[in-house]
């Protein structure tokens, strides 16, 4: 809990459960993009689908200083 959510006993929004769920809708997001459709929620895979994409070739990894 933050110092404020110590004084008024509530969970901190910075929380690890809240940082999970947001992880979650990223990874969604990904897996999404890899399936090229819509993804439920909790997610079922066991894999990486960013990485997964890489390995494939699907998705081409580029330096950071390159523009788009």
């Amino acid at each position: 809990m933050s110092a404020g959510g110590l004084r008024s006993g509530r969970t901190s929004e910075l929380c690890a459960a809240n940082q999970i769920q947001a992880m979650e809708i990223v990874f969604g997001a990904y897996e999404s993009s890899r399936r090229r459709g819509r993804v439920d929620l909790p997610l079922t895979i066991a894999d990486n689908p960013v990485v997964s994409m890489l390995e494939s070739g699907e998705l081409k990894a580029r330096a950071a200083h390159q523009r788009i």
